[in-house]
């Protein structure tokens, strides 16, 4: 059965008559009724009662003519969708991302993407490091956002570096938010316990280094400390887009710690690697991409703003925002201490 006949049999139903139907289809007449006679041969009977000025639909006609609207209906939709699919306005997004990232330069990535793609399907699922790469290399995911440190793994590539600074977050009526800077060892005196996520390696053991002995560290989840600080019991560290909520509604506050190295927590957006990805999913890297440039450049900005603050309060060590990007542009790294930064 073409499409053609079909398309033919709607417009001779709608205009009564084979002449009109070939004038709206820009056919030649005897070519409407040939394309009817095929129709009707396969349907096993006729379709129109020929017979006075108008063509009248017999029953199995006026049965059928439903079905064929529907069938050329979504037919034109099929072919609109993989049109706008085709140009990244249609399709299907899978993300899957470590959970400190959930609320980070993801959310506002998805938010923007939706605004631009509404029509563009997004699913977004959460696991850890390992389990992410997984899900990319098994094409459960298109993209992946992975953080702490990277599993080598030649089927799977970088598609950019995020690296977010690290400070002590405390509750927001904590003595220690008033200052604009801290040592490790107020944090004893003024906010124990501390609760310890392990960013990056070796982490636990640079803080460890940095506290007194009889100072209590936990080492547990991201979640469980934030919900501890944020109900007002000890401090932790955290980048300040993971904690911006609780900031705004006054529950935390962010404070640099002076007498420690940078610390940072690196994450990455990954893909697989040689994969021929759909319009959608490019375009979504690239908001993705452009939400975590313009988080790197707001940090650039508050580190600028921080270091005056650190510097008038006596202290040999100057905090500033350490950045790289895909494209290879390098921040500002000004340690008056030795130890190198957690990498």
């Amino acid at each position: 059965m073409e499409l053609e006949h079909l398309r033919t049999f709607v417009h001779v139903a709608r205009e009564g008559s084979f002449s009109k139907a070939a004038r709206a289809l820009d056919v030649s007449q005897p070519l409407i009724s040939a394309r009817i006679a095929a129709l009707e041969r396969e349907m096993g009977g006729r379709l129109f009662a020929r017979g006075g000025r108008a063509l009248a639909l017999t029953d199995r006609g006026a049965t059928f003519l439903p079905y064929v609207d529907r069938a050329l209906a979504t037919l034109h939709e099929g072919v609109e969708t993989a049109r706008q699919t085709g140009a990244g306005q249609r399709g299907r997004v899978t993300v899957g991302t470590v959970q400190p990232l959930c609320g980070d330069y993801l959310a506002r990535a998805v938010e923007r993407f939706q605004a631009d793609h509404p029509r563009v399907d997004v699913f977004v699922r959460v696991g850890h490091s390992e389990q992410v790469i997984e899900m990319v290399r098994d094409r459960a995911v298109r993209v992946g956002l992975i953080g702490g440190w990277f599993p080598a793994t030649s089927l799977v590539e970088v598609v950019c570096r995020v690296r977010q600074p690290l400070v002590l977050i405390v509750p927001a009526d904590s003595p220690l938010a008033l200052r604009s800077a801290v040592r490790l060892a107020d944090i004893g005196q003024a906010a124990p316990p501390l609760y310890l996520v392990e960013w990056a390696r070796g982490l636990r053991t640079i803080v460890a280094d940095a506290l007194h002995p009889a100072h209590p560290m936990v080492e547990i989840p991201f979640e469980m400390a934030q919900r501890f600080v944020a109900g007002g019991r000890g401090a932790t560290f955290a980048t300040r887009a993971m904690v911006a909520a609780d900031v705004a509604a006054g529950r935390l506050h962010a404070v640099p710690v002076v007498d420690l190295p940078p610390l940072y927590y690196e994450n990455a957006i990954v893909r697989l690697k040689g994969a021929t990805l759909p319009p959608s999913v490019t375009a979504f890297i690239d908001v993705v991409q452009a939400e975590a440039e313009a988080m790197q450049d707001n940090l650039d900005q508050e580190s600028l703003s921080l270091a005056p603050a650190i510097d008038s309060a006596g202290v040999p060590y100057v905090f500033s925002w350490a950045g790289g990007r895909a494209g290879g542009r390098g921040g500002r790294v000004r340690p008056a201490r030795a130890r190198s930064p957690v990498r």
